[in-house]
């Protein structure tokens, strides 16, 4: 048995509830509907054309209302031709987006006309001079041998620059309409529409009347295996066993919830050997700036581009742009927007596997620029619609490290890292680039007065001199340095045997905060409280254990220091990874709170500053020594 299932977004963001006119091509011309919502027009296609045995609904709202004010149990199949909808008259007001696509599907099944009474938006003398204008018009531009009023909607449908033409027309014949623009054209499309003959209008199969449909909440496309069974595993009534689907999708805008839908749909149906699926249409809502309708367009051709959409998938779930570029340059296709597009995903590609914070704030930048202006990256060609659809899902994901002046916040970026499971990149970036943030941000830092500087300077250059040369690449970054190495050997002098090391390392850190000690650097914080920083600076600590042990597959060492035991929990390496990091994140958070809005004074001291004062205290004890052998 073959069962026809159609899956379609609902995106509330981009509901403007306001009638609107949609085509599609037919077999011998095109079809057309009135809806209020992408969605409805795309749903009224497909239950005109094919049987379908279930509509899959995704969107944005995790439990949509009704017009009862009740919450819809997700997933619970529901019959679209409910007319329990058509007992109350629709309000905007109480109507979720939801609410009015049941509303106007019930009316759609249940053969209700949705138009309105237009003439009274004008009066009767003024619609007898708008058909005779019209008619004026149609013998006069129209390019079609016969001029038949009730196929000119079709005319003018397809031909923007003529449609524009007659509302230009209207308005120069008759000046005074300027007064009511949005009141005339509302009526002149109106009254073509209604012209049209009857063949030209899309009605629901009869079979299709007791359709019943369920609705997926966008979040649900995260988890794989539900989206698998959400899409197979349709309404027990209807289906009587081991069935072959045929899929018709409409993406109803460019949101990022059709990006993640079309994406996983096609990713199932091409990483799934023998699948009883098959895509039969993908149908695409366009809306050309001006046009007297919104095209509904067949893209089934997206589907045959296999590789495309697996390096889409690479890209969007693991950042890895190879086969992205490889398809790209393979394809011969000269088009600037899409490459730009591409090369700036690679930079954020190469920098996160590289660890290089630069390199990915450079992808970021170019991210930024070309979503400044849609132009230059959407397209209505095969490719330019797909990767339009990507750059929706990267604008999503991205989300996060493109907000704000530009500069990417380390923390959004080790969640996004941590987000995508790329934990060796997050373990890396947190142990490079962790002690920098820490200074800078103000949560822990170790000079406040420029007057003082040439002081901590002097102290870190004595640390140098006792460095041998092989080691002085620890003090490279004085940030990192200053966080994870200072005074560390004061550990050995504190604390009983079988201490955790890290946490007598960050005690001792918060005690240098305010000491006086001409011998030691003082440490400062524009935290509230020291036992914050004490928490984020041992965090950091345990994290670059785990991290060690897990390069050295030191598993047993790993069971012994876990952060959080349960006794029915089975200890493993990824567990203790992954609750190490999300304590490091969420004590990294907490103290960034503390310092916001605050504005410490924080002085930072280079490498370089601590080696020319070392080179010239070297120089001294020489000198020193000479002296001290002369006077021997």
């Amino acid at each position: 048995m073959t069962k026809n299932i159609l899956l379609t977004t609902l995106d509330v963001s981009r509901d403007d509830r306001k009638p609107r006119y949609y085509s599609a091509k037919s077999e011998f011309g095109f079809n057309y509907c009135e809806a209020m919502q992408s969605i409805e027009a795309g749903t009224k296609l497909i239950l005109a054309r094919v049987p379908v045995a279930e509509i899959l609904i995704i969107g944005e709202e995790k439990f949509p209302s009704l017009k009862l004010g009740t919450d819809m149990d997700v997933e619970k199949s529901f019959k679209l031709k409910d007319a329990e909808y058509l007992a109350n008259a629709y309000s905007e007001t109480h109507y979720s987006a939801f609410d009015l696509y049941r509303y106007r599907m019930a009316q759609f099944i249940n053969e209700v006309s949705t138009e309105e009474d237009s003439d009274t938006l004008v009066d009767e003398a003024l619609r007898e001079n708008l058909v005779k204008l019209i008619n004026d018009f149609q013998e006069s531009y129209s390019e079609r041998e016969t001029k038949r009023l009730n196929r000119f909607f079709d005319e003018l449908s397809g031909n923007r620059d003529l449609y524009e033409k007659l509302i230009t027309y209207l308005f120069t014949s008759l000046p005074d309409l300027r007064k009511n623009t949005a009141q005339v054209v509302k009526w002149v499309e109106n009254y073509l529409y209604n012209e049209l003959k009857p063949s030209a209008k899309l009605e629901c199969l009869e079979v299709n009347e007791n359709v019943s449909a369920r609705y997926i909440p966008a979040v649900m496309l995260e988890k794989r295996e539900f989206w698998v069974n959400s899409m197979l595993d349709t309404d027990p009534v209807v289906n009587g066993g081991e069935d072959e689907i045929n899929l018709y999708v409409v993406l109803s805008n460019d949101s990022a919830i059709d990006g993640q839908l079309i994406l996983n749909m096609l990713d199932i149906l091409i990483s799934t050997p023998g699948s009883n699926v098959c895509l039969k249409k993908i149908y695409k809502v366009i809306d050309p700036a001006g046009s007297l309708t919104v095209k509904i367009e067949d893209s089934t051709a997206l589907s045959k581009s296999t590789k495309l959409v697996s390096a889409a998938h690479a890209f969007l779930n693991y950042s890895k742009t190879d086969m992205l570029v490889n398809f790209w340059e393979n394809s011969g296709v000269q088009d600037e927007r899409i490459s730009k597009l591409i090369y700036a995903a690679r930079h954020v590609d190469v920098g996160i596997s590289m660890c290089n914070i630069p390199e990915v704030q450079e992808g970021i930048d170019r991210l930024h620029e070309i979503f400044r202006d849609e132009s230059s990256w959407k397209e209505e060609s095969e490719y330019g619609l797909l990767f339009g659809i990507i750059a929706e899902c990267i604008k999503a994901d991205y989300k996060p490290l493109l907000e704000g002046d530009g500069t990417i916040p380390f923390i959004e970026l080790i969640k996004w890292t941590y987000k995508h499971q790329l934990y060796q990149q997050v373990l890396t970036l947190i142990e490079s680039h962790a002690p920098a943030n820490i200074v800078r941000s103000g949560i822990f830092y170790y000079c406040d007065d420029e007057n003082k500087a040439a002081d901590v300077i002097k102290i870190l250059a004595h640390q140098r001199l006792a460095l041998k040369p092989y080691e002085y690449y620890k003090m490279e970054d004085i940030e990192h340095y200053f966080i994870k190495t200072y005074d560390r050997s004061a550990v050995i002098l504190n604390g009983s045997k079988g201490e955790d090391r890290n946490k007598i390392y960050s005690y001792l850190r918060i005690l240098s905060i305010d000491n006086e000690s001409p011998e030691k650097i003082t440490g400062h914080t524009a935290c509230d409280d020291t036992i914050t920083v004490q928490k984020v600076l041992y965090a950091y600590y345990h994290l670059g254990e785990v991290r060690n042990k897990i390069s050295h597959a030191d598993t047993r060492a790993m069971a012994e220091c876990r952060l959080i035991v349960y006794d029915n929990e089975i200890s493993s390496a990824m567990q203790l990874m992954r609750e190490s990091i999300e304590f490091f994140i969420n004590n990294y958070e907490e103290a960034l709170e503390e310092v916001r809005y605050k504005n410490p004074n924080i002085v930072t001291i280079t490498s370089e500053e601590v080696r020319n004062a070392s080179e010239r205290l070297k120089r001294e004890n020489k000198d020193n020594h000479r002296n001290n052998e002369r006077k021997e």
